[in-house]
């Protein structure tokens, strides 16, 4: 009989182990919830910020590509009818703040 209350004892403690244990995980694990929604907040506020940035980094692919035909001899007297059509008055603003006149470095690479 004693050792049926030792052995009774003795899972009482182990079950009184393991809700412990379950207890803390289910704590631990509510904790890894609030990082993770944390850490998704920040995800989604770096992808906001980095979208103009992207936008603006095919905006200049598209300006380099065009700058490339424009130094080719045989593409060169059509480059700045193909750069204001396809591009629009942002390239040619951005270029003439930074770079001087689109038409003028196009027309200056046809000649030669």
């Amino acid at each position: 009989m004693a050792a049926l209350k030792r052995e009774v004892a003795d899972r009482d403690a182990t079950i009184g182990d393991k809700e412990k244990r379950i207890h803390d995980l289910k704590r631990k694990n509510q904790e890894l919830e609030k990082f993770k929604f944390v850490l998704d907040y920040k995800i989604k506020e770096l992808k906001r910020q980095i979208e103009p940035r992207e936008a603006e980094l095919l905006h200049l692919k598209g300006q380099i590509q065009a700058r490339a035909r424009c130094r080719r001899p045989a593409a060169a007297s059509s480059c700045v009818v193909d750069m204001r059509a396809s591009c629009g008055a942002d390239i040619q603003r951005m270029h003439k703040t930074s770079c001087g006149d689109l038409s003028t470095a196009c027309l200056s690479t046809a000649r030669r």
